[in-house]
Order: C-alpha cells, then sequence, then structure tokens
C-alpha cells in the first residue's frame, strides 16, 4: 500500500506542473486583434465596446444583425456605443451629423435602421440634408425641428469629436470594434463577422481580467 501511494504521489508531481503551465490565448495580438493608437483611459469599472461604422459601408449594413444581437446578450459590466465616421466623404459628414442629431432628438431607433436601409435596400445616396429630413419625417420629427438640430452648435461639436476620437484610435477602415478604448478588430482582421464576435467577447473578457 505503501509503495503504491509513493507511485501515486510521483506521477501528481510529474503532472502538476502541467496542469499549471498556462494555455495560449485563443487569438494573438498583432494577428487577430490589435492595440488603438492612442488608448482611451475608461471611465468607472465598466468595459466600454465601440463599434465605428460608416452608414454607407454595405459590410457595416451586413455587421448589423450580428453586433445588434451580441448587444441583446451582453454582460452588465459591459457598455456599448456607436461610433459614426464619414470616411471622408461629404456624404459621410452629412451621415455622421444625422447619427447624432437622432440621439439628440432621441429617435435612434427609428432612424438608425431606415438610413441604412434607404441606402442598401433603396438604392439612395441620402447625401443632401433634403433626404436626410426626409428619413427623420418618417420617424415623425417636423422638419423645422430636424434643421435645428441638425445644423446646431452641439451637432457640430459631436461630428467634430467623434473624427477626433477615430483618429486617435488610428482607425482607417470599418466597421471596426474597440474594446475597452485600447484593442481594436476589423471585419478585416476577423475573417468573418462570427469570429469578429468571438474576438470582442475575449477582448471583453481579457479587459475583465486586467481591472480584477
Amino acid at each position: 500500500m505503501r509503495r503504491f501511494l509513493s507511485r501515486l504521489a510521483a506521477v501528481a508531481l510529474l503532472v502538476s506542473p502541467l496542469a499549471c503551465t498556462a494555455q495560449p490565448e485563443a487569438y494573438v495580438e498583432g494577428e487577430h486583434y490589435k492595440e488603438v493608437r492612442n488608448v482611451e483611459k475608461s471611465e468607472g469599472g465598466a468595459i466600454a465596446v465601440t463599434e465605428v461604422f460608416w452608414y454607407g459601408c454595405r459590410h457595416c449594413y451586413n455587421f448589423e444583425p450580428h453586433i445588434n444581437e451580441w448587444k441583446r446578450t451582453k454582460a452588465e459590466d459591459v457598455t456599448f456605443e456607436r461610433l459614426p465616421t464619414a470616411l471622408g466623404r461629404s456624404a459621410g459628414r452629412l451621415h455622421v451629423r444625422a447619427f447624432y442629431t437622432a440621439q439628440e432628438l432621441d429617435v435612434t431607433d427609428e432612424v438608425h435602421g431606415r438610413i441604412f436601409n434607404a441606402i442598401h435596400q433603396q438604392g439612395r445616396s441620402l447625401a443632401s440634408e433634403d433626404t436626410l429630413a426626409g428619413i427623420f419625417s418618417q420617424a415623425g420629427v417636423e422638419g423645422d425641428t430636424f434643421r435645428k438640430t441638425f445644423n446646431s452648435f452641439t451637432i457640430e461639436n459631436r461630428t467634430r469629436r467623434s473624427e477626433q476620437r477615430i483618429a486617435d484610435f488610428g482607425i482607417a477602415s470599418v466597421p471596426t470594434v474597440v474594446v475597452d478604448g485600447r484593442w481594436q478588430v476589423s471585419a478585416g482582421q476577423a475573417g468573418s463577422f462570427e469570429e469578429m464576435i468571438s474576438i470582442i467577447n475575449f477582448l471583453v473578457d481579457k479587459a475583465r481580467s486586467n481591472k480584477g
């Protein structure tokens, strides 16, 4: 019996170092995701997940169902925001203003999908203030209210701030998602939208462990 126990102890000594060896991470920085150019400090203990998109981007439109499903099931310690970009296009800048106008008027749920659908299902460019006013009208916003808000200093300031944040992150393509203001993953890096969501969850866990 003593001999058996001695052998068992010896086996345990051989196995235990293996059990304590750190396992390789599922995703590798520089290959599947990368650090942003300038890290944005998070506020409080929440983990921020930020989707950078442009309404005119077909890939962003196709990514919508995936990020919306993820949003419905995200953990309570995770916050989500959309960050619109113009990608240097004049029409894109109008779209950014429209996004923040919808937020300011509290009609994002009514307008966000309509803008995407108008561009990618109906083939409309929405490259003027008038065409965007029509979208807001469908959501019950009067023309004067839309134009006053759309052309306000508040919306101009938020538009500039949006582009500055994107420049600080160093983002050049969309859709891209930034996790905890530190890491970014793009559709090109991930290879598929499903894998992109998986990497987002991996980075959320990574951020959570760093905060712990």
